[in-house]
């Protein structure tokens, strides 16, 4: 395994960890489902730089967005 390849997988590991940490100090102050909706806004939001955006209506994105947020939790 290449040195690089191990301290990438370190990292993640690292930043894996840390997320529980972060929610639990969010849960003491937030409620779950805003906490739920900033993680996913989070995650999100750096995608729109490197993904195109597909050929359907922003009301379909969005609707597909809040159908799949909502069954899904």
């Amino acid at each position: 395994m290449k040195a690089r390849d191990l301290a990438l997988g370190i990292l993640a590991s690292v930043v894996w960890g840390s997320n529980f940490s972060v929610i639990e100090i969010g849960l003491q102050n937030l409620d779950p489902n805003v906490l739920t909706t900033m993680r996913f806004a989070l995650s999100a939001f750096p995608l729109i730089f490197f993904v195109k955006k597909p050929q359907v209506s922003l009301l379909a994105i969005a609707a597909y967005g809040v159908l799949f947020g909502v069954g899904l939790w």
